[in-house]
């Protein structure tokens, strides 16, 4: 998020409004905002922010650093589930994990 903070306050508003809907998914409970609807032509920089937060990819096109290790131990049929659910959103599993873990802290 501080990412998105420093490229436009627009941009900004856009990509944490398109993040928690990716987060929630269909658990989101508000109508289809002019952002989703992908209006650039009138909402500039949020439309494009909504449209990257909710396909989950970092802001601005920008490349995320990843300075730690985390190592992670679990049953075959949990990694096999999160695989599964990672395929549908189109991200490799070490991004959904880290977008479900940001979710849930």
């Amino acid at each position: 998020m501080l990412a998105a903070m420093g490229l436009s306050i627009e941009y900004a508003i856009g990509y944490a409004l398109g993040l928690r809907r990716f987060q929630l998914g269909d658990g989101y409970p508000l109508p289809p905002t002019p952002e989703e609807r992908s209006d650039r032509g009138r909402f500039g920089d949020r439309a494009l922010g909504f449209q990257e937060g909710l396909a989950g990819k970092p802001p601005g096109g920008l490349p995320l650093e990843y300075t730690a290790f985390v190592q992670l131990r679990v049953p075959a049929i949990t990694k096999a589930r999160w695989q599964s659910a990672s395929a549908e959103r189109g991200m490799r599993l070490e991004d959904w994990i880290i977008s479900r873990l940001d979710a849930a802290s």
